[in-house]
């Protein structure tokens, strides 16, 4: 398999890079990635990474439950309940900071459709673009939602979404610059964007350091803190105009991360838990995960 390498930052066009920490592929167990730093701006990235051909073969497990909604073991099971209660947290925060109650929403990276019909009972018109096909029949089956597939996103026609949602979706994309444009192209003029993403900044990504497993390389590509989401938003033309702590991932990422290692204890991930959470409460920009709303930039709303 060849890897690609990249000598510049994906958000400054910087040349110094770093290497952060080695990661091993805690899904399919297929080696180690680096996750690196742009000395400049400071975003982190894995470098080298699978090409856009080669990655699906890492996305090939019954564990990676986004896609095949296994309730297979406690914690997988524990996902999906905790899931139920995060759909409507999501609901209630897309009206809430966009002030619509109704609208054109495009969810991307639906998954298997369980935002998107949520989205649809509550009154939306619901598009879903989602990689894996799958997944894709599982959302239009369960939900009636329209799903595409990514490359025919393309056809989706221009500042038609009043909203665009994507939950733990931009981590994964191949160019994240080409997504941000993307998001420009489909947005109409006073719509809101909102993205979903680790924090690495957080308190259980700081415990376990190279063994976090919300690093979960090489599926997930970029790595986030809000200063540099700010800076990619800046670059196509987005402020960040408020970020929320998503409450569900304190509570369950370090109960996965523990999952994984030799000396796993369940003890130690449940007191992980407990302070990433509090730690949440107190100073919601260092949550484990963070919806960040993007809107237009004022000097950007006549270009749309």
């Amino acid at each position: 398999m060849d890897l690609i390498t990249d000598n510049q930052c994906p958000v400054c066009g910087g040349s110094a890079l770093q290497a952060v920490w080695q990661c091993h592929d805690r899904l399919t167990h297929r080696g180690a990635f680096t996750v690196c730093a742009c000395g400049a701006c400071g975003f982190r990235f894995t470098n080298p990474y699978p090409s856009q051909a080669d990655i699906h073969v890492f996305y090939e497990s019954d564990d990676y439950v986004p896609v095949s909604n296994t309730t297979r073991g406690l914690i997988n099971k524990g996902y999906h309940v905790a899931r139920r209660v995060m759909l409507r947290a999501k609901r209630r925060m897309v009206s809430r900071l966009t002030g619509r109650t109704a609208g054109r929403l495009l969810d991307i990276g639906c998954g298997t459709g369980e935002f998107a019909g949520i989205m649809k009972e509550a009154g939306w018109r619901v598009q879903g673009v989602e990689p894996f096909a799958a997944a894709r029949d599982s959302a239009a089956a369960r939900f009636g939602v329209p799903v595409v597939d990514v490359p025919e996103q393309a056809a989706l026609p221009d500042h038609a979404f009043d909203v665009i949602t994507l939950w733990h979706v931009l981590e994964h994309a191949h160019d994240v610059n080409r997504s941000m444009r993307e998001l420009d192209r489909l947005l109409t003029p006073d719509g809101t964007v909102l993205i979903g993403v680790p924090n690495y900044t957080c308190y259980d990504a700081g415990f376990y350091r190279d063994q976090w497993a919300a690093y979960d390389v090489p599926r997930h590509l970029y790595h986030f803190a809000p200063d540099t989401m700010r800076r990619l938003a800046a670059r196509h033309g987005f402020a960040v105009t408020a970020l929320r702590p998503l409450l569900f991932d304190p509570l369950y990422i370090p109960l996965l991360t523990e999952k994984e290692r030799p000396d796993r204890s369940w003890l130690r991930g449940l007191r992980v838990a407990a302070a990433s959470f509090v730690v949440s409460l107190l100073r919601p920009a260092r949550c484990t995960a963070l919806a960040y709303v993007l809107k237009r930039a004022p000097q950007c709303k006549g270009n749309a």
